[in-house]
């Protein structure tokens, strides 16, 4: 009964206590203007000094380790088209195996692209559609949450759009077995659908929107990153339901 209760209260507030977050940079060192006016930027900064103010313990590589057991979550942040550097088949395989059971998050601008066919892409639960445009032309100006999801509330600016390669080749999405949890303004090709979650053995979330593009405001990262993390560890639940690819026009 006691033990229970514990685990009860564990849910409703969300993660409990220091997590061991890992995350790989494979974005090829580009470097972009902070969206917060924070001056150059990796993808990766933002992300880290979000995890340092919840309190989380991180681990930062550019190579990911084949034995990922001593993590509770995995980030991995593949930057965008052309700077993006490709996962190999023993990473793959790693992540594979830690997916099942644990909690990754998967990003990239050509993430649908480069890995649909693979084997881990089945554990996303999300279909890919479309490779997206130029940053030239634009794909996202604006991302939003999905009400009843992890993300329900938060909206984000996105000042990258059309001016650099943050904005490159994001993948159009939509879910296969997952929810969608981020859809992006203007409407895409085929869909607006720019990040899926997904719970069965593990947690993922796979997203075509850099974490680190997004700019701060009435939504910030760390409350992001915060509901991220309460999925991505198991103490949030994302319903499960059909969405079905959004077509052009119908936004």
């Amino acid at each position: 009964m006691f033990r229970t209760l514990i685990l009860l209260l564990s849910l409703l507030t969300g993660v409990s206590g220091a997590l061991e977050v890992l995350v790989a940079d494979y974005d090829g060192g580009y470097t972009f203007d902070d969206p917060d006016g924070g001056g150059q930027i990796g993808s990766e900064e933002p992300l880290l000094d979000a995890l340092a103010d919840l309190g989380h313990s991180t681990e930062s590589v550019d190579v990911l380790p084949t034995d990922l057991d001593d993590y509770d979550v995995v980030f991995v942040l593949l930057g965008t088209f052309p700077n993006s550097q490709p996962l190999g088949y023993d990473e793959l395989q790693a992540l594979e195996d830690f997916a099942a059971w644990k909690g990754l998050y998967l990003e990239g601008g050509d993430v649908g692209y480069d890995y649909h066919s693979t084997a881990l892409w089945s554990l996303f639960g999300a279909d890919y559609l479309h490779d997206g445009d130029r940053y030239i032309d634009g794909n996202a100006e604006t991302v939003d949450g999905v009400p009843g999801t992890l993300s329900a509330g938060l909206s984000f600016d996105c000042p990258g759009y059309q001016t650099n390669y943050t904005d490159n080749y994001l993948d159009e999405l939509t879910n296969d077995g997952g929810t969608v949890v981020l859809t992006g303004r203007p409407m895409g090709n085929i869909s607006n659908a720019r990040a899926v979650a997904r719970s069965a053995g593990g947690r993922t979330v796979v997203s075509s929107v850099l974490f680190a593009s997004l700019a701060d405001g009435d939504s910030t990262k760390v409350d992001y990153l915060e509901a991220l993390l309460g999925f991505l560890a198991e103490t949030m639940s994302v319903e499960e339901r059909s969405w079905g690819a959004i077509k052009a026009g119908s936004h």
